[in-house]
């Protein structure tokens, strides 16, 4: 086999990973009593960042702010670099280095630190190398991001690893090794009869291995290490290296409310003791991979989250009303739903009317206090009365916050600069024409949400928003393409000629209500 390391003979294929963005880590730390830099002005490190798709997609939301990747693969560095001076980037820079050889007299501290799929799949001298890394760079209030494998799910995980590596043990490296890997797979799956509980195993362990692209399969299930840890043994080790456990990146994930009564309430015995609670819950879920923030130890968290501490921040929400014609002002059940998604029923008019603006408002946020100014005015305007105001505000608070925790409604501490209005000069963000450009079918907005492109119509129109053409321009031009025989996967020429008015118009507010139009 060759010695070339294995990242550089098969480059691993990333996956945007928007929990790790500045905003989303200073927001959970916010929340939990830290005072961590502002996301638009920090400075953030990533370990193992592959070909920067994560970094790149940052440095261009948040401008002000200087990032910095590591990685070892020369190939995934050389193409980071490639991106970053097409799209003409100051505050983003790519190194190749061993984690080994880094320390903060080199590179100062670091207000966020994340290494997503690296922690497991390390050696043990490695990962304490990674974990002295946090230690000593990470800022005061710094925020750290760790994911790994967890046990007891890694178990069955690693029995479909074992059996992979024994059936290529012979195979060099090479996507053909996933190919024969996966054939040992399906051959179980296949052959499989009498033990109904074996097979049932089989069976979504194999759905969840082939999920995923082949380079990761080859890297995650075939490569030399692949450790999964109880969550308390993790913490544990965090805490020799003086650093503490904050919380998921993921808040959402954490909640009790799924659980049966009696489950929650075993749960709740636990007290203060966050890590006996979540160590047990990995139990109840067959938990198989974490993704944690850590900060160092002596830094105080307030676990305690008090409804009120999410007026310090921006909000966003799809959740709407089902009916929109519903009565906000009156105190009965109205039922509201994400598109595509969960429902709930509310009652309380104050939350009712504030949901309903997000609704209307969506993917754009608002300060909470200007929310509650607006569905305060709004219900005064309809005749309702609010005799004790503090009681409203506290009862909205206390429903939202627990709507942030379920994920569905988001909290932010920075707006990005896009509008949901439509200008006679329309421009799309640089980085998703860029990303067209390039032949991608899912672009990433200013908010870091992902939007899929597979419209050949709404991707010319998109890549045409640089804010030189108007609309009257987009129309001429679009007119062309349409005689040329362009979007014949949309309609007839005649058909297209005929509506494209209304679907310039359509399509241009659907992209600025997909949060693709900068301000």
């Amino acid at each position: 086999m060759s010695d070339k390391f294995s990242y550089d003979q098969v480059p691993y294929q990333s996956t945007f990973q928007p929990q790790i963005y500045p905003d989303r880590m200073a927001t959970l730390a916010t929340i939990l009593g830290m005072k961590p830099a502002p996301p638009d002005k920090c400075r953030y490190l990533e370990l193992g960042c592959g070909e920067g798709d994560n970094l790149i997609a940052f440095a261009f939301s948040l401008p002000e702010s200087d990032f910095v990747g590591i990685d070892l693969s020369a190939r995934h560095i050389e193409a980071a670099e490639r991106m970053v001076a097409e799209l003409g980037l100051k505050n983003i820079r790519f190194l190749q280095k061993d984690v080994m050889d880094l320390g903060r007299e080199e590179f100062g501290e670091f207000d966020y630190i994340a290494a997503h799929g690296l922690f497991s799949w390390v050696p043990d001298f490695v990962r304490e190398r990674v974990l002295d890394l946090y230690a000593e760079m990470l800022a005061p209030e710094g925020v750290g991001y760790l994911s790994y494998n967890t046990l007891p799910g890694g178990y069955m995980r690693q029995m479909m690893r074992d059996m992979m590596q024994f059936h290529t043990i012979d195979e060099p490296l090479s996507l053909d090794k996933v190919e024969k890997g996966l054939s040992i797979l399906g051959f179980l799956r296949d052959s499989v009869r009498g033990d109904k509980y074996y097979r049932s195993i089989l069976e979504n362990e194999i759905g969840f291995v082939t999920n995923h692209s082949p380079a990761s399969i080859l890297h995650d299930e075939l490569g030399e290490l692949n450790r999964p840890f109880y969550f308390h043994e993790f913490v544990k080790t965090a805490a020799e290296h003086g650093l503490q456990y904050l919380s998921e990146a993921e808040y959402f994930t954490m909640p009790m409310h799924e659980y049966p009564p009696q489950t929650a309430e075993a749960l709740a015995s636990f007290g203060e003791d966050i890590i006996r609670r979540e160590q047990y819950i990995d139990f109840l879920r067959c938990r198989r991979f974490r993704q944690t923030l850590l900060c160092r130890a002596g830094v105080e968290i307030d676990r305690d989250v008090k409804p009120e501490k999410i007026r310090r921040f921006y909000i966003s929400s799809a959740f709407s009303p089902v009916d929109k014609e519903s009565a906000l002002t009156e105190n009965k059940p109205e039922k509201f739903r994400v598109p595509n998604g969960p429902t709930a029923e509310l009652e309380h008019p104050l939350t009712k009317t504030a949901l309903a603006h997000l609704g209307g408002i969506w993917v754009d946020s608002i300060r909470f206090d200007d929310l509650m100014d607006l569905a305060r005015r709004g219900l005064e305007e309809k005749g309702a009365a609010i005799d004790d105001w503090e009681k409203e505000l506290h009862t909205t608070c206390a429903i939202l916050l627990e709507l942030y925790v379920s994920g569905l409604v988001k909290l932010n501490l920075h707006r990005p600069q896009m509008t949901r209005e439509v200008g006679e000069n329309p421009t799309a963000s640089s980085f998703v024409r860029w990303q067209l450009g390039r032949g991608e079918d899912v672009v990433t907005a200013l908010n870091i949400s992902q939007v899929k492109v597979d419209d050949s119509f709404f991707k010319a129109l998109l890549t045409m928003l640089d804010g030189t053409r108007s609309r009257l321009d987009l129309k001429k031009e679009l007119r062309q393409k349409i005689g040329a025989g362009e979007f014949a996967d949309v309609g007839e020429k005649s058909a297209l000629l005929r509506d494209l008015p209304m679907m310039v118009k359509n399509n241009l507010q659907e992209i600025a209500d997909l949060g693709l139009l900068i301000s």
